[in-house]
């Protein structure tokens, strides 16, 4: 049996800021994740982060610009207001 999923509502920030990010880019991000519990919501987040902050090199390849010591998640709260509603 399965556990159900549940929305997480989450608060990173990511410091130093990465070398190469735009300027628009802040530290601080503020998402929903779902996940079956707060420690997955959590490492959804740090994988999505650590993928989102790459470049690419001069051989095509992507490299990081941070790693999980840069990321500190700040809350990880359940999000009691986000329903999901399944089609019939």
């Amino acid at each position: 049996m399965s556990k159900q999923l549940k929305a997480y509502a989450i608060s990173v920030s990511v410091k130093p800021k990465p070398v190469g990010a735009m300027k628009c880019i802040g530290r601080a991000y503020h998402g929903i994740s779902m996940a079956e519990s707060p420690k997955c919501a959590k490492e959804q987040v740090i994988l999505s982060l650590l993928d989102h902050f790459k470049e690419y090199d001069g051989s095509g390849i992507k490299k990081p610009l941070i790693n999980r010591d840069c990321i500190t998640i700040n809350s990880c709260k359940l999000h009691d207001d986000f329903k999901l509603v399944q089609k019939k």
